[in-house]
């Protein structure tokens, strides 16, 4: 589950390269953004969905915080539909290069550090 996840994230497939970062900013955790709600590089941003989910859950999860991630999915599922071709979609090659389309064209696109 969590690497399917991970795949998902854009920073995860991408680095910004640049006079301030020759090395690559470690995907948007070297990218500071004005603090919010304990979120303050911008990796952290995309890994909380925009700040909709905020925080680490304490592990070993428990069956509440299983029933919470239950709970969490259905609502995300009801107000983000996809169509069936995108989540039949079962190449983790094709949501790689998805990845790094996102992270080429919208993450870093008008955001400027701090």
């Amino acid at each position: 589950m969590h690497y399917v996840g991970d795949i998902h994230q854009p920073l995860h497939a991408s680095t910004r390269v640049d006079s301030k970062y020759p090395t690559g900013d470690r995907g948007g955790n070297n990218f500071p953004v004005t603090p919010k709600d304990g979120i303050n590089e911008l990796h952290a941003v995309w890994d909380s969905l925009l700040y909709e989910f905020s925080g680490y859950e304490t592990l070993p999860f428990t069956e509440a915080t299983w029933n919470i991630n239950g709970q969490d999915a259905e609502t995300l599922m009801n107000k983000y539909t996809i169509d069936q071709s995108v989540y039949l979609n079962l190449d983790p090659y094709s949501w790689t290069e998805e990845s790094y389309k996102l992270a080429s064209t919208v993450v870093y696109n008008g955001i400027k550090e701090n």
